[in-house]
């Protein structure tokens, strides 16, 4: 299972590229959509979707050790081949037999055999010291990118979005902090002699470590 902190990048990460697709991606789709502003408003949220589940995906993938089993795989293409679907969805009134129909059957299978493929028997290795940050820290770039030099230029979605993203970024920051530190904690716990606070054969064998690693 992921720890709150991993569950806090992939939110930051996808409130940033839904930020950017919102600034860059989704005002000519908008444009290019066809019906009333209720139905369009349905229509962008299916794309909107596919990009933070992507956007979720992509983050596990670089917070387990980059290297995406196949189940992750399958649910990131399954995921890219929605979107093409519902990005031709917002464009074009639907009709049986289009492409859409084509991607969505594609998706569904790809998604399908996702959820078949057993999942990873090793642990996700959880990040330490400035790599806790590898998405909070361009995730809030991005943020602080949009609101300053693309303000007033953006819309509001993308505003009201890198501004989400910035605050969860910080969240994510204050809580990667508290974790090292009380991380630190518990280290010197583990080394020193509660009574004498003095260091315990733990810290010998480490001290001999990494003499024994110097000296060779």
């Amino acid at each position: 299972a992921l720890d709150a902190g991993l569950w806090l990048d992939g939110i930051v990460a996808a409130l940033a590229t839904t930020a950017l697709g919102a600034a860059f991606a989704f005002r000519p789709v908008f444009d290019a959509a066809t019906g009333g502003s209720i139905s369009v408003a349905t229509k962008l949220a299916y794309p909107l979707g596919d990009v933070v589940l992507l956007a979720l995906v992509g983050g596990a993938v670089v917070l387990t050790g980059g290297r995406p089993a196949r189940t992750w795989l399958l649910l990131g293409g399954g995921l890219v081949v929605f979107g093409i679907g519902d990005v031709d969805y917002v464009n074009t009134e639907w009709t049986a037999g289009q492409v859409i129909d084509v991607a969505w059957a594609a998706g569904l299978l790809m998604l399908a055999a996702a959820a078949w493929e057993s999942p990873p028997a090793e642990a996700a290795a959880v990040p330490r010291g400035m790599r806790r940050l590898v998405l909070a820290v361009p995730s809030a770039a991005v943020a602080v990118a949009l609101l300053v030099i693309g303000s007033g230029r953006t819309g509001t979605a993308a505003t009201v979005l890198a501004t989400a993203t910035l605050l969860c970024a910080l969240v994510r920051m204050a809580h990667a902090v508290g974790l090292e530190g009380r991380l630190e904690v518990t280290r010197v716990q583990a080394l020193t002699d509660d009574l004498t606070q003095l260091g315990n054969r733990r810290l010998l064998v480490e001290d001999l470590d990494r003499a024994v690693a110097v000296a060779s």
